[in-house]
């Protein structure tokens, strides 16, 4: 077996990754996009909740479903963006690479005590 693959040996360290500002202000902006979305989404009454007389006016869910629809598309943009970056062509392995993304938005958020901005 390889080192770092199965039980074998032990795991290797990949070299740190030096990631383009840029693509990490598209993940930072995506988190604030999908915070967003689930924000929208939680406003949202249930069909049971509607089924069972829940008072919401049509103009007012009308009005829901058009932000939500709205903060999909702009989450949608920036996973189209985001996923289609150069430098992901540019890493020997995509999947680290995207971890290493993950991990430094995930790193830029807790430095800045701050959870995802809405968008």
């Amino acid at each position: 077996m390889l080192p770092g693959r199965g039980g074998a040996g032990p795991a290797v360290e990949s070299d740190p990754v030096e990631i383009p500002p840029e693509l990490l202000r598209l993940r930072l902006d995506f988190l604030a996009a999908q915070a967003r979305c689930e924000e929208l989404s939680a406003a949202m009454p249930t069909n049971a909740q509607l089924r069972e007389g829940y008072e919401i006016s049509r103009e007012d869910l009308d009005e829901r479903n058009r932000a939500l629809g709205e903060a999909r598309k702009a989450r949608l943009v920036l996973a189209v963006e985001l996923s289609g970056h150069p430098w992901f062509g540019e890493q020997k392995d995509a999947v680290s690479a995207r971890e290493a993304v993950e991990k430094a938005a995930k790193a830029a958020l807790a430095g800045s005590g701050l959870e995802p901005a809405a968008a």
